[in-house]
């Protein structure tokens, strides 16, 4: 059953779950997905293990735990928009699902953010007076693979965003130069038919 028949008039909904399905087919949102599953992985993994290894901020490892969660449900979410975006034509019921799937999608990406500015000032804030030697003083320790992973995990994340704004700004670029390429023709096309008539 084509899932617009059976929606009728709700073209909402239709509208929506339409660019959903083009933004999850994309290139970017697969490797979107494919880049955070390993940093999730890392977070999870090095959180786990070095448990109260980072007395000068143990926050720290709440954050790591934190962030690495949030990411996989992240990817979870977005490997079921995938899903669900090649079952759109299918079933009735899947513009709605994937309507909900992108809003939770929404959510989780915020959270992500928010995370990410939490970990910034949680690693950011002690750059200068952590050391790695000695655990004896609690309130300066941190363990060195533990710092490091959050350090560079951060200095990751900074890499992705510069990417994927480049991406960005190439893709609407492009899609700009295709509609001043449009709009030149058009008007081409009125200046020699008005030359024509004359």
């Amino acid at each position: 059953m084509n899932s617009e028949k059976h929606l009728g008039t709700n073209n909402w909904w239709i509208n929506k779950s339409k660019f959903i399905s083009k933004y999850v087919l994309s290139y970017c949102f697969y490797i979107h997905i494919l880049l955070l599953i390993p940093l999730a992985i890392i977070q999870l993994r090095f959180s786990t293990v070095y448990d109260d290894r980072c007395t000068i901020d143990g926050r720290i490892i709440l954050y790591l735990m934190a962030i690495g969660i949030t990411q996989v449900i992240y990817s979870f979410n977005g490997i079921l928009l995938v899903i669900f975006s090649f079952l759109y034509n299918k079933y009735y019921f899947i513009p709605y699902i994937l309507v909900i799937c992108f809003a939770i999608q929404q959510i989780l990406f915020i959270s992500v953010i928010i995370w990410f500015i939490i970990g910034n000032y949680l690693v950011f804030s002690i750059q200068n007076t952590v050391q790695y030697t000695n655990s004896y003083i609690p309130g300066t320790y941190c363990d060195y693979t533990l710092y490091h992973i959050a350090y560079w995990t951060i200095i990751v994340y900074y890499i992705l965003i510069v990417l994927f704004s480049i991406i960005l700004l190439l893709t609407h670029m492009q899609w700009f130069i295709k509609q001043f390429k449009k709009c030149k023709n058009y008007y081409s096309r009125k200046e020699s038919e008005q030359s024509i008539q004359i």
